[in-house]
C-alpha cells in the first residue's frame, strides 16, 4: 500500500500562507497515514514480521495513534489566528496583518506591517499589543526583516511587541517590516 502527497510549499513573503499550508499538509498526511494503517492486513506483511507482531505492540500502537490524532485535531479546532492590535504599524493587507497563534505553551506570531512613522536607528518603537492570555512569563527578543535590514522584535511581559533598529540608518515611513516568530508562555 502507498499514498504520494507533494511536499507542503514554503512561501518566504508570505509566512501566514506558508503556515496554513504546512497545516493543511499535516491534516492530509494524519488522514492518509489513518486509512493507511486501518487497512493493513497479513498480506502487508512478511511472514516472519506478522508472526513476532504482538497483539499488545498493536495495542499501544493505536494508543499513540489516538493520541497523534488528537493532537493534530487540537490544532485543526482551537488553532485561530487572532489578528494583532497595531500600534505605530499598518497592515497593507489584511490577510497578512501581524497574528498570533496559540498552540498549548507556545504562541506563534507571523504576518507583516508598515512603519506609520520613520524608525531612526538604535530606536525601539511598539508595534503590537499581545491579548493578556498570551503574555510570556518574561521578555523575549527574535529577529525579524525589513527587505535587507535584520531589526529585533522585542516582547514584553506586559504584552507589548516592540521592533527595534539596530542599525544608523533610519527606515522611511511605509517601510515593510516581516515578523515570523514563536515564544513560549
Amino acid at each position: 500500500m502507498a499514498f504520494y502527497m507533494r511536499s507542503p510549499v514554503y512561501t518566504p513573503n508570505d509566512p501566514v500562507k506558508s503556515v496554513k499550508q504546512l497545516h493543511s499538509w499535516l491534516y492530509q498526511l494524519n488522514e492518509n497515514l489513518k486509512f493507511m494503517f486501518s487497512n493493513l492486513d497479513s498480506d502487508n506483511f512478511t511472514s516472519e514480521f506478522a508472526s513476532c507482531f504482538s497483539e499488545e505492540t498493536a495495542r499501544k500502537t493505536q494508543e499513540e495513534i489516538k493520541k497523534l490524532d488528537e493532537a493534530v485535531g487540537a490544532l485543526s479546532t482551537s488553532g485561530e489566528w487572532e489578528t494583532l492590535d497595531l500600534v505605530g504599524f499598518i497592515a497593507r493587507n489584511p490577510q497578512t496583518a501581524p497574528a498570533v497563534l496559540h498552540l498549548g505553551g507556545h504562541a506563534f506570531v507571523t504576518g507583516e506591517a508598515s512603519l506609520l512613522y520613520p524608525l531612526s536607528g538604535s530606536v525601539a518603537r511598539p508595534l503590537a499589543r499581545l491579548p493578556e492570555r498570551l503574555r510570556p512569563r518574561k521578555k523575549q527578543e527574535f529577529f525579524c526583516r525589513s527587505g535587507l535590514y535584520l531589526l529585533i522584535a522585542i516582547i514584553r511581559e506586559d504584552g507589548e511587541i516592540s521592533i527595534f533598529n539596530p542599525m544608523e540608518e533610519t527606515l522611511a515611513e511605509n517601510t515593510l517590516v516581516s515578523v515570523s516568530f514563536s515564544y513560549g508562555l
